[in-house]
């Protein structure tokens, strides 16, 4: 059974009255819908969805053209959450709101529909030509925030509100799209890891090696035991136009004692998408979420021979430094590579 978005539509009256109930009932915020805790008459809540799809009808009320969305099981009248998309902007939802705004019914919480119905979002924010949409949250809500990051967000700052504070979050939706790695996942990420690999390093270690190596079983298997125990660092896959193939993993450095160091673990992608930007966007999100996190400076490890690499790293401001280290294949060297961030 699938997860799809629909827009409100008589049919669903009686769910669209429980799902109003439940947030009530459990005085939970009421977030991307449309203001449906402002409507008592349902069906004029609906028509003001419609209507809200205007710039005629929603600029004169303050707002801005938007549509809404609900999330149900595909053939299910069940609404598990609300989302609400913006189109653009203005003055007020520059700061705070932004694109975006979506809420889980409290029943439904920590199920993970909140990060699929954001995906689900995206997508139509590509459909709709939209390159990246700004979603905030206030800064205590870990929640969203994770929701948020595991989607791709790319944190862009903190702003002080009258009631606290909000992060601010850009959320690529163009042809490269990031998610974290999860229960499920291992089997694309050692694929990607193995065939990568190969493309790659072919010409810097022995075929002995990379045969040992680059064993997608193997590999499927430690990620399946990292995936469930929660490893050393996250692993997130990007997709170019749905296509899943890139990888990179991020996180507190193993080499450096220095709590204020992370450190790019691995950064892969399929050699069909060398040269499309998928590199760049992965490096550009891993960067800001380390930033986000706190960290002044990151670094990474590279085959010595690896040229290509290299004037990558290079051309996102790393320079190399004196550290050289044996990595158990031969006499392949790798050499580390520094960035302040």
């Amino acid at each position: 059974m699938s997860l799809v978005l629909i827009k409100p539509s008589e049919e669903y009256i009686e769910e669209i009255r429980s799902f109003k109930q439940e947030f009530i009932d459990n005085n939970a915020e009421f977030n991307g819908v449309c203001g449906l805790n402002q409507f008592e008459d349902l069906y004029a809540w609906i028509g003001h969805c419609r209507n809200m799809e205007s710039r005629n009808y929603a600029e004169p009320l303050g707002y801005v053209e938007s549509e809404q969305f609900m999330l149900v099981n595909e053939g299910e009248t069940h609404i598990l959450g609300m989302i609400s998309l913006r189109h653009y902007l203005n003055q007020s939802l520059e700061k705070t709101g932004g694109h975006i705004g979506y809420s889980i019914r409290p029943s439904e919480w920590r199920k993970g529909y909140a990060k699929a119905m954001l995906s689900l979002c995206l997508d139509k924010c590509h459909s709709f030509g939209l390159k990246k949409v700004l979603i905030t949250c206030d800064d205590d809500n870990i929640g969203s925030k994770k929701t948020i990051i595991s989607n791709g967000g790319i944190f862009d700052g903190k702003i002080s509100t009258e009631t606290g504070y909000t992060e601010r979050y850009w959320v690529p939706c163009g042809d490269t799209r990031m998610h974290k790695a999860q229960i499920g996942d291992e089997s694309t990420v050692a694929t990607i890891l193995c065939k990568a690999w190969q493309s790659a390093f072919s010409d810097i270690i022995t075929g002995d090696d990379m045969a040992k190596f680059a064993d997608e079983k193997r590999h499927t298997a430690n990620f399946k035991r990292i995936f469930e125990n929660g490893g050393f660092a996250p692993t997130y896959i990007a997709a170019l136009n749905g296509k899943q193939c890139g990888i990179i993993s991020f996180g507190k450095s193993r080499n450096l004692d220095s709590p204020n160091t992370a450190e790019i673990i691995a950064i892969h992608s399929l050699d069909s998408v060398w040269g499309k930007g998928v590199g760049h966007a992965m490096m550009e999100f891993a960067l800001a979420e380390l930033r986000r996190q706190g960290y002044q400076e990151v670094m990474l490890w590279v085959f010595e021979a690896n040229d290509r690499a290299r004037k990558f790293y290079e051309r996102h401001g790393f320079t190399v430094d004196d550290a050289v280290k044996d990595n158990g294949f031969g006499n392949v060297k790798e050499v580390r590579y520094k960035k302040p961030i």
